[in-house]
């Protein structure tokens, strides 16, 4: 599903909306995706649960990511068709605007919804996870 409208119509407001009302179960992504281009796609989305584990837990992760973090995120990640990247740094694939699933990389929380603003097409995207 997409929404399709010029800049300013409100696109982006009624997804912060739609995501404000759904909390837990829809990922806002917005048009600036927070991504650590020089980390791994695995470490990009490993972020968003940092608050999850200790910070001796998440060094020990960032140097040697743990087979049960994997593990978590794999699934995400094979919906996506990224598992072939996983450990490439992310910014070698923003480099290729086509890769949209990357959008989804911040969003590693339980959600069912991802709302996503794209600023590099023209309308605005709804993804079922």
């Amino acid at each position: 599903m997409a929404l399709v409208g010029e800049s300013g119509a409100g696109k982006s407001t009624l997804l912060s909306a739609l995501q404000s009302q759904m909390k837990n179960k829809a990922a806002l992504i917005p048009q600036d995706l927070g991504l650590v281009n020089n980390l791994s796609v695995f470490h990009n989305i490993y972020i968003g649960r940092l608050n999850s584990y200790s910070s001796v837990y998440n060094l020990l992760n960032l140097a040697w990511p743990q087979r049960r973090e994997v593990g978590k995120i794999k699934p995400l990640v094979e919906r996506l068709g990224l598992v072939e990247n996983l450990f490439k740094p992310a910014g070698e694939l923003l480099e290729d605007n086509s890769n949209a699933p990357l959008y989804a990389v911040p969003s590693f929380k339980v959600a069912t919804l991802l709302l996503v603003m794209n600023r590099y097409q023209l309308s605005t995207s709804i993804w079922l996870i």
